[in-house]
């Protein structure tokens, strides 16, 4: 089982190179914004699971990352990918735990965007698309319901032009 700090490791080797490569002269290119922002996570704890959301703008991922997810490259477009861990970072199914994700340009009130399952090197994860044309500022939630216990939280995010 992969641990958390192998995925955050892979996560921001990923982005990294995305960002960093393969840029004509003439493009300008934003390592340090689009890194830093791309690696913004929310985690909640809910019931010894860890629900780990990310976003990450889909022109900045790696074209194989892209296929492995499905996900059409696109610079209005958003990934959003929520992964569930046990509490000493090991991979987990989320099992019964039901996952509600939300985002919108700031500052209108966030709708629920449709997530689909998928495995992905051993790892359950949830994915979603949101499309907006940069440069905007999403504001992302998540909530999650596992039996009784619930929690919700959200981040904004910045989502800049190539």
């Amino acid at each position: 089982m992969k641990t958390l700090k192998t995925r955050i490791a892979l996560a921001s080797l990923c982005v990294m190179t995305a960002c960093s490569g393969n840029s004509a002269p003439d493009q300008k290119v934003r390592p340090a914004t689009t890194a830093q922002a791309s690696l913004q996570t929310l985690t909640s704890h809910v019931n010894g699971k860890t629900f780990i959301l990310s976003a990450t703008p889909t022109h900045a991922l790696q074209p194989g990352i892209a296929r492995q997810y499905g996900i059409e490259q696109r610079d209005d477009t958003t990934m959003v990918l929520v992964s569930v861990t046990d509490a000493s970072g090991n991979a987990i199914d989320p099992g019964t735990a039901q996952v509600t994700v939300s985002a919108g340009i700031v500052p209108a009130t966030p709708t629920e965007i449709a997530m689909k399952p998928i495995q992905v090197e051993g790892f359950a994860n949830l994915v979603g698309i949101v499309t907006a044309k940069p440069p905007v500022k999403l504001n992302i939630q998540m909530m999650v319901q596992d039996g009784a216990a619930q929690t919700s939280q959200s981040f904004t995010r910045d989502v800049l032009p190539r």
